[in-house]
């Protein structure tokens, strides 16, 4: 994990109705999920894209990690785990979709943050590389396409916050829960993990939402 002079990923706020989440089966207390150390701020009159909430200021004085907009709250750098109805008890990683590999590179360093992992691979046949660093007690996997093809033509064209990852124990028991609102778990990446997708189009969730089983 990153340093305590690190900045900590503390919360993301999204365009989303509260109400959604709470039919999804997440326990929601003023607007908010909490998932582990992060929260989920679901606050539509405030912002139409996702933000990520650190607990201090970007230290290269730009306020976004790489075009994604960064704010910073007032918050807790840790938080006691919740269960939710729906099985779901905290956060294992956060999920950013980045059009260049070297810009999101100097992005996170300039942002303070460790890159402890990269991987490359594919992804429905384009290549790829996986950088992972941790803002705080929260994973950050990052992937950038390293298929000059697969670049968006735009060179100033932002990351995207694309989803979350988060920790179902029991997760026959979560993708019972959500029935046809989530696809059969599977063998994760990560040796010994299972995985599965919620259909967050189908639940009206902001974000992309899988489910995997503890590391």
């Amino acid at each position: 994990m990153t340093s305590t002079s690190a900045p900590r990923l503390v919360e993301i706020a999204i365009g989303d109705d509260p109400g959604r989440w709470q039919h999804a089966g997440f326990a929601v207390v003023d607007s908010r999920v909490r998932l582990g150390p992060l929260t989920i701020a679901c606050l539509p009159a405030e912002t139409d894209s996702p933000v990520l909430r650190f607990d201090r200021p970007n230290p290269s004085g730009v306020a976004t990690l790489d075009g994604i907009p960064w704010e910073v709250v007032d918050a807790p750098h840790r938080a006691t785990a919740t269960t939710h109805p729906n099985g779901i008890t905290e956060i294992d990683h956060v999920v950013v979709m980045a059009p260049d590999l070297d810009r999101l590179r100097s992005s996170v360093l300039g942002a303070g943050l460790e890159i402890r992992r990269e991987r490359p691979t594919s992804m429905g046949g384009t290549s790829i590389t996986q950088v992972f660093a941790w803002a705080g007690d929260v994973l950050l996997e990052m992937v950038a396409a390293t298929d000059d093809a697969s670049r968006p033509t735009a060179s100033d064209a932002a990351a995207e916050l694309w989803g979350v990852a988060l920790v179902a124990p029991d997760i026959d028991a979560t993708v019972h829960w959500f029935g046809a609102a989530s696809s059969a778990a599977k063998a994760a990446v990560q040796p010994g993990r299972r995985i599965a997708t919620l259909r967050h189009h189908d639940l009206g969730l902001g974000l992309t939402v899988a489910v995997m089983t503890p590391r």
